[in-house]
């Protein structure tokens, strides 16, 4: 019998969900005229435009930069306004990486438990962007447990997406709980009357509970998204670090956000280099693309789940994730019982900012046999994670330096 699982894809709609319900109360404040007297938001960009984005998504119209200047983040459609764009960086490009998905593959690939914990204990560390075998330029993972930031927030599907103009790679980490930042029904209808009304009172009664969640959710100092241009696919994986290459550039009108490869890093946002956290994230979709890569064609490993047919009525002609193409990635290797205890702990000991290592041998990724002068090689052979010499350790004890620090 085939596994038959819901067509919508809940992190992918909940994060679009969650840019389009920033915008429409963003919106509401500019109309009521609640604004910062010393930087006042117009009413322009996403503002005027973010309930045009699932239809241009639908109709398959690429939201993507100016190809003229691609590094400037302005170019983008659907961007909000610049006076925005310092709070809301962590997630202003969400409507170009949902519709890279879109376009690309409307692929997500689901873990099996042991696969996931096989590819958190692998390295990556000597890996470029390069190295990795991209199965298509833009898919999603659903991970079979949440992985932590150091907030304790739990993340549960990576978003995967490349732009078509200029080559930038973004991965995203969405929370477990984004269609808690959703809408409700009741609170858009209570805003829309304030608006109507004018009354900036009960827009702030309805609304002031949300902002603080939402404020805190854009303001993490522990961010939950990478952005790779194409210059830096040739760095190492797990030295790279976007938040680094964020310039405010201050102009006449405002200001602007660009990306480049040489400003100072405002140390004020957190980045995701060396973060026990955003390590599993990296060995779980570079090496989920290794993994990939090495598995014979047709392989049983990779293997699509059927979705039902809805019944009409009952999804939203507005979704943009009914026409998924889901597949499950199964291990190919039985983990031992001992490995995959092993694995588990050492996965809580990453995300603590510390490794197991001293009796454990992480697997890694290297080059095939005969390969090993050239540097132009493709590392795609694994080396499985195991158990050395256990037998000369006590019962339930560790060696001495099992702890090495990955911080």
């Amino acid at each position: 019998m085939k596994l038959l699982i819901p067509r919508i894809i809940p992190a992918l709609e909940g994060t679009l969900s969650f840019w389009e319900g920033l915008n429409f109360m963003a919106r509401a404040r500019v109309e009521l005229g609640i604004q910062d007297p010393d930087l006042p938001v117009p009413l322009v960009g996403s503002l005027t435009t973010y309930e045009q984005v699932r239809s241009t998504i639908l109709q398959r119209k690429l939201l993507t930069r100016n190809p003229r200047e691609p590094h400037e983040v302005s170019n983008l459609p659907f961007m909000p306004p610049r006076e925005l764009m310092a709070d809301w960086k962590t997630v202003m490009t969400v409507p170009q990486e949902v519709a890279a998905w879109s376009y690309d593959s409307r692929r997500v690939f689901r873990l099996d438990p042991d696969l996931q914990l096989m590819l958190e204990g692998m390295h990556v560390e000597k890996l470029k962007f390069s190295d990795v075998p991209w199965p298509f330029p833009s898919f999603a993972i659903k991970l079979a447990a949440p992985i932590k930031n150091k907030n304790n927030i739990e993340h549960d599907t990576l978003l995967i997406s490349q732009e078509p103009y200029t080559g930038t790679i973004t991965i995203r980490a969405i929370r477990s709980d984004i269609s808690e930042f959703s809408l409700s029904d009741i609170m858009r209808e209570g805003v829309l009357l304030a608006v109507e009304s004018g009354n900036a009172e009960n827009y702030r009664s309805l609304s002031d509970e949300w902002w603080r969640k939402v404020v805190g959710f854009l303001r993490d100092r522990y961010p939950m998204e990478q952005h790779i241009p194409p210059w830096a696919h040739d760095e190492l994986i797990t030295k790279f670090d976007s938040s680094r290459y964020w310039q405010r550039e201050q102009l006449g009108e405002g200001f602007r956000m660009v990306y480049g490869h040489s400003w100072e890093w405002d140390h004020r946002a957190g980045g995701v280099a060396k973060r026990g956290d955003w390590l599993l994230i990296q060995r779980l979709v570079a090496g989920l693309c290794l993994y990939i890569d090495s598995l014979p064609s047709g392989s049983t490993h990779v293997e699509k789940i059927e979705s039902p047919e809805p019944e009409r009525g009952l999804i939203d002609p507005r979704a943009i994730t009914t026409e998924a193409a889901i597949f499950t990635v199964s291990n190919v290797h039985v983990l031992s019982g001992e490995v995959r205890r092993f694995l588990r702990r050492n996965r809580v000991a990453v995300m603590g900012g510390y490794e197991l290592s001293s009796h454990f041998r992480r697997g890694h990724w290297r080059v095939r046999p005969g390969r090993a002068g050239d540097p132009k090689a493709k590392k795609t052979v694994k080396v499985l994670p195991a158990v050395v010499r256990e037998d000369r350790l006590a019962e339930g004890a560790l060696a001495s330096g099992t702890r090495s620090n990955v911080k």
